[in-house]
């Protein structure tokens, strides 16, 4: 991924104070805070909690997007009053610095936000008595972490077409427990995000195998091997693909999970870009008993009756069989 900053900056949202302390200037790149800031930028498109959105045409942010006069001082001081606004009105939103910016990223310029919520730490803190140096520790609240956070809130837009990418959190605002930054901010709808789009693809196929096949664990088993060997291939996920692969011996079956795909907006020619970290839950299965014993066991091997075997039992339980096990 290519980033390029062009211009940023920054406000502070604190709402034990009245007002917010707006910039009116973008403030000045050197090297470190150019890595300090792309690498979040990095970590902000690459997360599973972003969210695709699209503006709706009346929305005044994309309005003033495609305005020729378009100035990043004033529309990002607009948008931090109204933050500032909605977080002293609700007052569990974490206080923030608000960075603004232009960047380029792979060819597409974006107009971007992300809130940097504040971090606590010591340090030292010196002064004067009585014509004494005296040192104390203090905790300091308004401080950002050394490596690139992991942001929580914030949006990517897409100057040349009405789409954003959006990561938020659900806080109680005006007495309900939901999203403002995408709403009340933003006014775009939200498309899924691939993770979220995975994760309902597996609770579909789930129900598709437990109304077609009689065997529900070998099934199990079937989906979760098949799900490791393509991300083996490579981080895209094909819908198509794995419809085919886990209904390959019942067509029946296999045109029914892709009509309750499209029924929850997943179309099978999609492709599902997913990020290592999220890859990583498919590597291993956990099996756990009632009394709480949990064994987690490596998917290549699942399904392999060499390493390990699932035995039946007359009182309906199952027995788990490991084998060749060196001491």
């Amino acid at each position: 991924m290519t980033i390029t900053l062009e211009s940023s900056i920054i406000h502070i949202l604190n709402t034990a104070e009245e007002y917010p302390i707006l910039s009116n200037r973008p403030f000045l790149l050197d090297s470190e805070v150019k890595d300090y800031l792309t690498k979040t930028i990095e970590k902000t498109i690459s997360s599973d909690d972003v969210k695709n959105c699209f503006f709706r045409s009346e929305t005044n942010i994309w309005q003033q997007c495609k305005d020729v006069s378009w100035d990043l001082i004033s529309v990002s001081q607009s948008i931090a009053k109204e933050m500032f606004i909605i977080m002293r009105r609700n007052k569990e939103i974490p206080v923030a610095d608000l960075l603004f910016g232009i960047a380029n990223v792979d060819s597409h310029r974006y107009f971007f936000m992300l809130k940097l919520d504040y971090r606590s730490a010591f340090t030292h803190f010196v002064k004067t008595i009585d014509s004494q140096i005296s040192i104390n520790i203090i905790q300091r609240h308004a401080l950002f972490p050394a490596q690139a956070p992991k942001i929580v809130e914030g949006f990517l837009i897409d100057m040349d077409m009405p789409s954003v990418k959006v990561i938020e959190r659900k806080y109680m605002v005006d007495g309900i427990k939901d999203f403002y930054i995408s709403t009340q901010i933003l006014g775009c709808t939200e498309s899924k995000t691939p993770r979220q789009k995975t994760t309902k693809l597996l609770q579909v196929a789930e129900k598709i195998a437990n109304l077609y096949y009689s065997d529900e664990d070998e099934m199990d088993i079937h989906i979760s091997t098949t799900m490791h060997e393509e991300l083996q291939k490579g981080q895209v996920l094909s819908v198509e693909n794995l419809g085919q692969k886990f209904f390959s011996k019942n067509l029946a079956a296999q045109e029914e999970f892709f009509e309750r795909l499209s029924a929850v907006d997943i179309s099978r020619d999609e492709e599902l870009s997913l990020s290592e970290r999220f890859q990583r839950k498919f590597q291993k299965q956990a099996i756990r008993t009632s009394s709480g014993v949990e064994i987690k066991i490596p998917t290549q091997v699942y399904s392999n009756a060499d390493e390990i075997e699932f035995i039946n039992n007359p009182d309906g339980t199952v027995s788990l069989l490991i084998k060749n096990i060196e001491l």
